[in-house]
């Protein structure tokens, strides 16, 4: 297998190109990447935000943050389903 075809077996579709070919992709990149290290990194060892994922969560309409918390009481609330959660698209 090359890489690509490896990569195939467990991703739907995969487009090999450059970063200025896709924008849009870099960006969910970068935003995946900063929320990742807020959630796995900074949260749990009680540090300050990155300056990238201050930015980044501070657009307006951008995403909404459930906490485990948040989120089981929401699923707990009766008639609401995780298919019926409100969310936007950038």
């Amino acid at each position: 297998f090359d890489v690509l075809g490896l990569t195939g077996l467990f991703m739907e579709s995969i487009v090999p190109g450059t970063p200025a070919e896709y924008p849009g992709i870099q960006a969910a990149d970068l935003v995946c990447y900063e929320v990742g290290k807020f959630f796995n990194y900074s949260l749990p060892r009680k540090k300050k935000p990155r300056w990238a994922y201050k930015q980044v969560s501070s657009l307006p309409n951008s995403f909404l943050h459930f906490g485990k918390k948040e989120l089981r009481s929401l699923l707990d609330t009766p008639n609401i389903t995780a298919e019926g959660i409100a969310y936007s698209v950038l």
